[in-house]
């Protein structure tokens, strides 16, 4: 069995390592984070594993799997490559949606082999994303023999593997972001606005829970154009103009964003074909004034 040494262990890590460990596919090397007792912390959840001190204080093993925040993964992989641990036929992996496996140079260098792996998933817990882990995409970007490696371990604790090209990850993680993070962004925005109107946020998400299961299950049964409602779905120009106006009144901060959200509706009213087209010009003009 191969050992797993994981370096940043946060919540994709602790994910990731403890469904490999217990499913028996890696058994568990050493964990690196920033403080002992982050370290110990993952190692607990974990079940197994040894808290290293530092990077010299890594041993050697067969898998190495980087899941810092994307703005280490690159000295992160210096300073392991530094400690001279790093053997030819090693596997080093980092979770990065919008990097490449081109992060890990230094791994490269020494001649280990190198992988991206991004899994289609939001981590709020590691607890929770290891129940709902079965049945997650998880992208691969990297060398074949890494892909010989990891995507049965993906597909024995239940993942979906998808290639994506090098130089579409960064198109590819903005698409995950916007699906994901940025409807966060929406729904927030939505509920303060709600909040100005005289709705108490704790009363808003109740009010607005229906709605917004009941969308997000038409969007991915029928997609976004079949499953838009609301006025420019139908071509209100009067009730936009009222919108409108009252985001620049009351939320004057957010206004382009309201106006920007409403043109990018305007071209899926458009490809529905309720709305007459005329009154969708009007729609865009006063979202653009």
């Amino acid at each position: 069995m191969k050992s797993l040494t994981v370096i940043g262990c946060g919540t994709v890590g602790q994910t990731l390592a403890k469904l490999w460990y217990d499913n028996k596919i890696f058994s568990m090397g050493a964990i690196l984070n920033q403080t002992l007792d982050s370290g110990f912390d993952a190692r607990k959840f974990i079940g197994a594993g040894r808290v290293a001190e530092d990077f010299h204080d890594l041993r050697s093993t067969d898998v190495w799997l980087i899941t810092t925040p994307d703005d280490l993964i690159a000295d992160s992989c210096t300073q392991l490559a530094n400690t001279g641990v790093l053997a030819e036929g090693n596997l080093v992996i980092h979770t990065s949606g919008a990097h490449t496996s081109g992060n890990l140079g230094p791994a490269w260098a020494s001649r280990a082999m190198t992988a991206s792996l991004h899994p289609i998933k939001s981590f709020v817990d590691a607890k929770s994303a290891v129940k709902s882990f079965a049945g997650t995409y998880c992208t691969f970007e990297g060398a074949d023999d890494a892909r010989e490696v990891l995507q049965p371990a993906i597909e024995k604790i239940g993942g979906k593997f998808l290639n994506v090209k090098a130089e579409n990850k960064p198109l590819y993680h903005a698409a995950t972001s916007i699906l994901c993070n940025y409807i966060c962004g929406v729904v927030d925005l939505g509920l303060t606005a709600l909040d100005r109107s005289g709705v108490r946020k704790d009363e808003a998400i109740k009010a607005v829970e229906p709605i917004l299961r009941e969308t997000m299950e038409n969007v991915l049964k029928m997609g976004g154009v079949e499953a838009l409602t609301g006025p420019i779905a139908r071509g209100d120009v009067e009730t936009v103009r009222k919108q409108a106006g009252a985001i620049q009144n009351k939320l004057p901060e957010y206004a382009d964003v309201f106006n920007s959200l409403g043109l990018l509706t305007s071209g899926i009213s458009a490809e529905k074909g309720v709305a007459l087209e005329k009154n969708l010009q009007e729609i865009r003009a006063i979202l653009n004034s």
